[in-house]
């Protein structure tokens, strides 16, 4: 973490240091200025344009009956390559019009996801670990009340025996408006 913190303070504001420098000593500083505003207007557009067709697409899928991870993604990327489109500076520019553009943006989610899921370690059904956290899921599980009593839905709670049920009874239904 300390490496990444290094490169996103230093290392990058360096450059883009050294960017404006070159850049503004070969196109004079009144272009470079220009270049910067009409970079962060035109990312603020097409930020705008894209975050809306992405929005588009998670409504579609969720119409389709689908989850819309690919699209949320995507809609993650659109929302950072914004934000690196409006700080001033030509690798950021860079970076965020690779962010906005749906070909470049397609490619990194795959790329993020392959990531992701090198990083998740499957430990057995509803559990695993992602990066030194364990996540669990599945049914409800028993707090220390129901370590002493059986609960079930009609509220009657009965001692529990040793080595008996240590759960909640549940029985859930879905509502209708």
């Amino acid at each position: 973490m300390f490496w990444i913190l290094l490169v996103l303070f230093t290392v990058i504001p360096a450059v883009e240091i050294g960017l404006f420098v070159e850049i503004g000593g070969r196109i004079g500083a009144l272009a470079t200025f220009a270049v910067v505003l009409f970079t962060g207007v035109a990312g603020a557009s097409l930020a705008r344009s894209q975050g809306m067709r992405v929005v588009t697409e998670v409504q579609g899928a969720l119409t389709g009956g689908k989850m819309p991870t690919d699209e949320l993604l995507e809609g993650a990327f659109v929302l950072f390559g914004g934000a690196l489109l409006l700080t001033p500076g030509f690798l950021t520019d860079f970076l965020g019009l690779a962010c906005l553009l749906p070909p470049t943006r397609k490619a990194m989610a795959v790329v993020a996801k392959r990531w992701a899921a090198r990083r998740i370690d499957v430990v057995g059904q509803g559990r695993f670990d992602v990066g030194g956290f364990n996540v669990r899921t599945g049914p409800v599980r028993p707090g220390p009340a129901a370590q002493q009593t059986h609960i079930d839905l009609s509220g009657q709670q009965t001692p529990t025996a040793e080595g008996g049920p240590r759960t909640i009874d549940a029985d859930f239904e879905p509502l209708d408006d």
